[in-house]
C-alpha cells in the first residue's frame, strides 16, 4: 500500500515539475521575447508596457501562485490573481515573508543570496502557511524587471494535498512496520523466485528462535520446504500466489530447522510492480499446532461420542417442545423414516395413536415434578404400516439454552413378541389334541395339558408328581424303557409308538416323541414329550394293509385270468366240437362231458377270481335293496337248512343304490354260505337296511369313504364267531378254515372284491361265542333315476360271409376257424396284428367281419384296432379277451369296436356275437 501511494506522489510531483517546467519554459520564451522586444522597440515602451500587461493577464490566468518580489527589501511588487485571492489585494507592496508566511522576520530562504549569484536558475523552497493551513513549493529565480531592476519570480504550487498524502504514508509505513514488527503472527516477504527476503520477530517466536537472531528461514525457498508428508496442494498453493494469485487458510504441516513439526496455516498476497510483473509476495501464518492437537482431541471424543450415539442399539433422539431436534440412525430404524423425514417434525406423530395421550400426560406430569417411573412401553407406527413396541426412557436436559427432552427408545417388539409367542405357546399346548407331559429330569411329571387328561383319563393333579410308569400296559419290555432312557439321557429325541393304558383299564397306542430341555449351560433339567392317540389310525393302517394286500392279489388275478381263459377256450371248444353228433351212449361221450363240466367250473372259479379282484365286469343300475333283499331270500331258503331261522329288518324309507342286482345276491349267497357253516346246530340270521349319514356315524373313524349320504347292509349271525387273527385274514383269497376239499377260500374274498366294484365298504366284526356281523356301506343316490330294463333278442347263429380271425395262441385260431367254419362262414386267420393287417389291406373288400384278439405280443389288439379304422374306418370289428373290461377301457374301445365276446365262449355264444354284428345294420 505504501508503494502505491509512493508511487502516485512520485507521480503526481513528477507532473507538477513537468507543469513548472513547461510555464517556465513557456516563460523564459516568453522573456525572451520581451527582450528582443524591448532591444528593437526601446522607443516603443507604450508597445512593451502593453506587451507587460498582457503576461500579467496571462500570469492571472495561472492557477498557480506567481509573484514578483523585490530580493532586496522583500517586498512584493506584483502578484496575479491567484495569489491575491488567497492573501488578499493587499499582498501586493507587502513583505513576501509577511504575506506567504506570516512571519515577522525573513526566513532562510529570503536571505539566502544564492539565488543572486545564480541569475537565471531556479530555486525551489517549500514553506506552511499556518493561517491557510496549506503547504507551498516555490520556485524562485532572478529576471529583470522592466525598469532594469533584478527582482525574484516566483511561482507558487500547493502542495498541501501531496504533503498530507506523503505524511500520511510515513504514518502508515510507520504504522505497517510497528504492525509487522510487533504482529504476533509471523509475515514473510519473498522475493520473485520465492526466496525469503524478510521476516518478522513473530517468525523466530513461532520457531522458537531466541529474539534478536537471524531468523533460520531468511534465504529459504518457499518451493523447498521440508513439509510433512506429500501436501502437493500446498506447493500448487505456492505457484499461484507467486502467479499474482491471492490465496488464503493454506493449512501447511512443515519441520523447522531444529526439528520441530508445525502446523500452520498461511495466507498470502503478491507483490506487483508498477510495470504490472509480480516483484514477489507477502505471506502471513499462525501457528495452529497446538488448536489443531486440541482439535483433534475434540473431534476424537466428538467421533467417540458420534459413534456411541450413532452405533447405540437404542434410538435416541432430542425433542424440545414436542418437535424433535435430533435423531439417531437407530431412531430412523425403528420409525422407517430418513433423518430428514424426522426433523423437524412432532414426536407424537409417530407414536400409535392409542399410545399418544399416555405419552403426554407423563411428560407433562414429569415436567409438574412428579415422579415415577420413567421407563414403560408403547407403540410407535412404522413408515410401512406395521406397530413395533419400544420401551421409552426420558430425561429433561438444556439444549440451546432452553429446556428439552433427552429420550432413549429401546426396541422389544421381539420380546413383546416372544411374550405373545410364550402365552400362544401356552394356549396352544392347553388346547392341543396332542398330549403334552413335560417331566424333571428325574423323571418326575411336572406339567400335563388337557389333552393328556382327555386321552389317559388321569386328571392333572393326579399326575402331577407322579412318573410316566402309571400308564404301563405291560406290552413292552425292559429293553424297550432302557433304549428309551438311555437315549433322552444322552440328549437324544426319542420317537416310538406306545401301547399305553388309561386310568379305566383300556388300551390304547400312542405315538410319541420325547426331547430333552437344557438350561443355559446345557445341563438337562427337562423332558417333554409330545403324544398323540394313534389307536383309530393303528386301526386304520390294518384296513389299508389288507386293502393294499387285496389290491395286489387281484392286480396278480387279473393278469392270470387271461392266459387262464385262454386255456380254457380250447378245452371247452374242442370238446363242445366233439360232443356234437354224440348221443350219450356214444364211445368217449361221458368223458367228453366231463372235462366240459371241469372246465366249466374252472371257468366259474375264473370268474370268482375276477369277481374278487373286481376285474369282472358287473352291470349296475338304480335298484332298491329292499327287493332285492327280499328277492334273495327266497334263494337263501333254498340254500341254508331250516333250522336257521331268516329275519329281514328293512327300512322303509331306504334310500335307492346305483348296484349290480346279481352282484348284490352274490353278496348275500357268499355271506349266508359262511353263516351256516357257523351255526352247524343251527341260529338266526338277521338280514337288516337302512339309511346312515357318515357325517355322524360313529363308525366313519373305521372306513375309507368319504362323509355323505350311504346305505347299509347289515348281514348278522349268532354262531360261533371267529378269533382276531381270523377275522384279519377272512377277505384274503383262499384264506380258509375249513378242511381241505370243503371250500376255496374265495367266498368272502369274492364279497369284498363286489363291494369295492361299486365304491363301497364292508366291515366285519367278530368275537368267539358272539356271532359274527358284516356291515356293508353302499352310496345313495342323490335323485332317484329311471330304471333301465335290459332286453335280448335271439340272433341267427350261421352265415356265409368272411371273417379273419386274429389270435396268438394256434389251437384258439383253429378252434375259432373250425366253429366259424361249421356256421357257414369262409375264415381267414393272423397270429398277431402286423399278419392281420397285411391280409385285411389285400382283401378288405371280401372280409365282412374281423374278430380281434386284445391282449397279443408285438401289437396289441387296441393298436391293432386303430390301424384297421385308419385302413377302413367302417370296418366291423368283434374284440375276444380273456379279461374284464373296466369301465374306462371299455368306453374307449366300445367308441372304436362293434361289440365283445369273452373267453371262454362256447360255440353259440361266439356264432351269436357274429350274426348280431353282422346284422346290425
Amino acid at each position: 500500500m505504501r508503494k502505491g501511494v509512493e508511487k502516485e506522489l512520485r507521480e503526481a510531483h513528477e507532473q507538477l515539475e513537468k507543469r513548472v517546467k513547461e510555464r517556465t519554459e513557456e516563460l523564459e520564451k516568453t522573456n525572451v521575447k520581451l527582450k528582443i522586444e524591448i532591444a528593437e522597440r526601446k522607443q516603443a515602451e507604450e508597445a512593451l508596457r502593453l506587451e507587460q500587461a498582457q503576461l500579467l493577464s496571462i500570469f492571472d490566468s495561472i492557477n498557480e501562485i506567481i509573484y514578483v518580489a523585490d530580493p532586496g527589501n522583500h517586498e512584493v511588487i506584483y502578484a496575479n490573481k491567484v495569489m491575491r485571492d488567497l492573501f488578499g489585494t493587499d499582498s501586493v507592496g507587502g513583505k513576501c515573508y509577511q504575506v506567504l508566511q506570516e512571519r515577522t522576520a525573513p526566513c532562510d530562504f529570503c536571505t539566502n543570496d544564492i539565488i543572486l549569484k545564480e541569475k537565471g536558475k531556479p530555486y525551489r523552497w517549500e514553506y506552511h502557511n499556518p493561517r491557510l493551513d496549506r503547504d507551498f513549493m516555490l520556485t524562485d529565480r532572478i529576471i529583470k524587471w522592466p525598469d532594469g531592476r533584478d527582482l525574484r519570480f516566483e511561482l507558487g504550487i500547493d502542495i498541501t494535498d501531496r504533503k498530507r498524502a506523503e505524511t500520511a504514508l510515513r504514518e502508515s509505513e510507520e504504522f505497517n512496520r510497528k504492525l509487522v514488527q510487533h504482529a504476533p503472527m509471523g509475515i514473510v516477504q519473498l522475493s520473485a523466485d520465492g526466496i525469503v527476503e524478510y521476516a518478522n520477530p513473530a517468525s523466530n517466536r513461532i520457531f522458537n528462535i531466541p529474539d534478536g537472531e537471524a531468523s533460520p528461514i531468511l534465504g529459504l525457498n518457499i518451493f523447498e520446504l521440508p513439509l510433512l508428508g506429500e501436501q502437493a496442494h500446498v506447493r500448487d498453493q505456492f505457484r499461484r500466489l507467486m502467479r499474482g494469485e491471492y490465496v488464503s487458510d493454506v493449512e501447511i504441516s512443515y519441520r523447522s530447522p531444529e526439528g520441530k513439526e508445525l502446523t500452520l496455516i498461511a495466507s498470502g498476497t503478491p507483490k506487483v510492480a508498477p510495470d504490472g510483473s509480480i516483484a514477489g509476495a507477502v505471506i502471513m501464518y499462525v501457528d495452529i499446532t497446538e488448536r489443531k492437537k486440541a482439535e483433534e482431541a475434540l473431534r476424537a471424543s466428538e467421533e467417540k461420542y458420534r459413534v456411541v450415539v450413532e452405533k447405540a442399539l437404542e434410538g435416541i433422539l432430542i425433542a424440545q417442545n414436542g418437535i424433535i431436534k435430533f435423531a439417531n440412525p437407530r431412531v430412523s430404524e425403528l420409525f422407517g423414516y430418513q433423518a430428514d423425514e424426522l426433523v423437524p417434525k412432532a414426536f407424537t406423530d409417530f407414536i400409535h395413536p392409542a399410545d399418544r395421550k399416555k405419552v403426554l400426560e407423563r411428560h407433562q406430569r414429569r415436567l409438574q415434578g412428579e415422579k415415577f417411573p420413567s421407563r414403560y412401553p408403547i407403540r410407535i407406527a412404522h413408515a410401512n404400516g406395521t406397530t413395533r413396541w419400544v420401551e421409552i426412557d426420558s430425561v429433561l436436559i438444556p439444549w440451546d439454552g432452553k429446556p428439552a427432552t433427552l429420550v432413549f427408545l429401546t426396541d422389544i417388539t421381539d420380546r413383546k413378541q416372544a411374550e405373545e409367542e410364550r402365552l400362544l405357546l401356552v394356549t396352544a399346548i392347553e388346547q392341543a389334541s396332542e398330549a403334552v407331559i413335560v417331566t424333571y429330569a428325574s423323571g418326575i411329571i411336572e406339567y400335563v395339558n388337557p389333552a393328556f387328561e382327555r386321552t389317559t383319563r388321569y386328571s392333572r393333579e393326579e399326575a402331577v408328581g407322579q412318573k410316566p410308569s402309571l400308564l404301563k400296559s405291560g406290552q413292552h419290555n425292559k429293553e424297550f424303557y432302557g433304549r428309551l432312557w438311555d437315549t433322552i439321557r444322552a440328549g437324544g429325541v426319542w420317537t416310538g409308538r406306545f401301547a399305553n393304558k388309561r386310568k379305566d383299564g383300556t388300551l390304547y397306542q400312542e405315538d410319541a416323541a420325547i426331547s430333552p430341555v437344557r438350561d443355559s449351560s446345557g445341563a438337562i433339567v427337562n423332558f417333554v414329550a409330545l403324544k398323540r392317540d394313534v389307536t383309530q389310525e393303528v386301526e386304520l393302517e390294518k384296513q389299508l394293509l389288507q386293502a393294499q394286500k387285496m389290491e395286489a392279489v387281484g392286480t396278480l388275478a387279473g393278469g392270470v385270468a387271461h392266459d387262464f381263459n385262454n386255456l380254457l377256450q380250447i378245452v371247452l371248444g374242442f370238446a363242445e366240437l366233439l360232443l356234437m353228433g354224440k348221443c350219450p351212449e356214444d364211445p368217449g361221450y361221458r368223458h367228453l362231458r366231463a372235462i366240459q363240466e371241469a372246465a366249466a367250473r374252472g371257468s366259474e372259479l375264473v370268474q370268482r377270481i375276477l369277481t374278487f379282484s373286481r376285474k369282472i365286469e358287473i352291470h349296475p343300475r338304480p335298484i332298491d335293496l329292499n327287493h332285492e333283499v327280499s328277492r334273495a331270500k327266497e334263494l337263501l331258503s333254498r340254500t341254508v337248512p331250516k333250522m336257521i331261522s331268516i329275519d329281514l329288518r328293512l327300512a322303509d324309507d331306504l334310500k335307492t343304490v346305483h348296484a349290480d342286482p346279481g352282484q348284490i345276491e352274490l353278496i348275500l349267497l357268499n355271506i349266508a354260505i359262511n353263516a351256516k357253516d357257523a351255526m352247524p346246530d343251527g341260529g338266526r340270521l338277521v338280514i337288516e337296511t337302512r339309511n346312515v349319514n357318515l357325517d355322524w356315524e360313529g363308525d366313519q373313524r373305521h372306513m375309507q369313504l368319504k362323509p355323505g349320504e350311504y346305505v347299509m347292509l347289515k348281514v348278522a349271525d349268532n354262531g360261533h364267531g371267529m378269533e382276531k387273527e381270523v377275522l384279519d385274514r377272512i377277505f384274503e383269497p383262499f384264506y380258509t378254515t375249513k378242511k381241505a376239499g370243503e371250500g376255496t377260500g374265495l367266498g368272502l374274498a369274492m364279497v369284498f372284491g363286489i363291494v369295492k366294484s361299486h365304491n363301497g365298504h364292508i366291515v366285519a366284526r367278530s368275537e368267539p361265542g358272539k356271532g359274527t356281523t358284516f356291515n356293508i356301506y353302499l352310496p345313495a343316490l342323490e335323485a332317484e333315476a329311471n330304471w333301465d330294463v335290459e332286453t335280448s333278442r335271439e340272433m341267427p347263429a350261421f352265415g356265409i360271409e368272411t371273417i379273419l380271425l386274429v389270435d396268438d395262441e394256434e389251437l384258439i385260431r383253429d378252434l375259432g376257424k373250425q366253429i366259424l367254419t361249421q356256421g357257414g362262414y369262409t375264415v381267414l386267420t393272423a397270429e398277431n396284428g402286423f399278419k392281420a393287417l397285411e391280409i385285411y389291406r389285400e382283401r378288405q373288400d371280401e372280409i365282412a367281419l374281423v374278430v380281434l384278439d386284445l391282449v397279443m405280443p408285438e401289437m396289441g389288439g387296441k393298436q391293432c384296432l386303430s390301424e384297421l379304422l385308419r385302413i377302413n374306418p367302417n370296418a366291423e370289428v368283434l374284440v375276444a379277451t380273456g379279461h374284464s373290461l373296466d369301465g374306462a377301457m371299455r368306453d374307449d374301445l366300445g367308441a372304436l369296436a362293434k361289440g365283445f365276446v369273452k373267453k371262454p365262449y362256447g360255440a353259440k355264444d361266439i356264432l351269436g356275437k357274429v350274426r348280431g354284428v353282422l346284422d346290425e345294420d
